[in-house]
């Protein structure tokens, strides 16, 4: 939503509920970095709902706003946005990344960890989340002695370093690509 849609929004608000007095800009502005990425298809129906559902003008706007989004969302789950899933056969692919370990020689320490673009579906996932720099290629990875780790432990290496930023942080400063 646009600043312009939240302003015109609080005020529907304000003269439903009998306000007199109108919201400063500052205030509004303040409110707006609360729910800017609410979408303003879901405004209406939720300025419907506090109209519907609250006897007063809410106190904390935003917050209201932020609870009937959630409404919004429970009562439109075709419009919530959803990370698409790439279907690869590649062994130790888990949606367009493979997890690399190489083993480290001192007892104790974890093993060193990278992420590589799957070479089966390398293309799709640069579509969709744009070429990390960051990110290797397989090839380099195994020529510098990194493996792909069995089953489990893949996944769960994988879900510990989701999202991608965190992945790209990680990985960024750990080794020449």
């Amino acid at each position: 939503m646009t600043m312009i849609e939240w302003a015109d929004y609080c005020q529907d608000l304000a003269d439903y509920f009998g306000m007199t007095r109108t919201f400063s800009e500052r205030r509004i502005e303040l409110w707006y970095r609360m729910v800017h990425w609410v979408p303003a298809e879901a405004l209406d129906w939720i300025r419907d709902k506090i109209m519907e559902k609250q006897d007063s003008m809410p106190r904390n706007v935003p917050k209201a706003t932020r609870f009937w989004w959630g409404q919004w969302l429970d009562a439109n789950p075709n419009r919530r946005a959803r990370e698409e899933k790439i279907q690869c056969d590649a062994p130790g692919c888990l949606n367009g990344y493979l997890f690399l370990v190489k083993p480290v020689e001192r007892e104790g320490f974890p093993p060193y960890e990278a992420i590589a673009f799957c070479d089966r579906c390398a293309a799709t996932r640069r579509l969709c989340a744009g070429d990390h720099p960051a990110l290797g290629n397989l090839k380099g990875f195994l020529d510098k002695g990194f493996t792909l780790p069995a089953g489990m432990y893949a996944e769960r290496a994988m879900k510990k370093l989701v999202p991608i930023d965190e992945m790209v942080g990680r990985v960024a400063g750990s080794f020449d690509m």
